[in-house]
């Protein structure tokens, strides 16, 4: 995906840019900028914000028992599975918003319906499956700092390029 996205990148600043061209340069400038802007600084399902979101720990089953013991429909804690939903949705948002910018990509319309099939996967699973749920959201995760990296990673090699011409 590195190379992918690098090459995309790359031939756009390695050609003359003519105006017919211009619109592929911005928007994929704008995806680069939404997606280490507005995606990311996830929360784990008992609320913690973290960078990435790591595997279901003892702490997250024993938390979500207790959730699911308890649950009350009009409570909403901001946690548990109100919480997964809530993460779900904004995630789906933002892949929703972001994809009219990359429609002339491959590589990158794969990479938003890939973290979209598991942001879909999860909003199917019940509170009963949070497990499930959580996984898929896991996996959501892990595509977003992924393409994070690769951004990065991209930016930097443009960065040296820049300085060796």
């Amino acid at each position: 995906m590195v190379d992918a996205l690098s090459k995309i990148v790359l031939y756009q600043y390695k050609k003359l840019i003519v105006p017919s061209d211009i619109k592929g340069a911005l928007n994929l400038s704008k995806f680069m900028t939404f997606v280490l802007r507005d995606m990311g600084g996830f929360q784990t399902i008992r609320g913690n914000r973290v960078d990435e979101v790591e595997e279901i720990t003892v702490r997250d089953r024993n938390y979500m028992r207790d959730y699911i013991e308890n649950f009350n429909s009009s409570d909403k804690t901001g946690r548990g599975y109100d919480l997964l939903k809530k993460e779900l949705e904004k995630i789906g948002s933002q892949l929703k918003e972001i994809k009219p910018y990359v429609n002339e990509y491959d590589t990158l319309m794969t990479w938003i319906h890939e973290t979209k099939g598991y942001v879909s996967k999860a909003s199917t699973y019940s509170m009963r499956e949070w497990e499930k749920a959580y996984d898929a959201y896991i996996q959501a995760s892990k595509n977003i700092v992924e393409m994070h990296d690769m951004i990065r990673i991209v930016q930097e090699k443009n960065k040296l390029q820049a300085l060796m011409r």
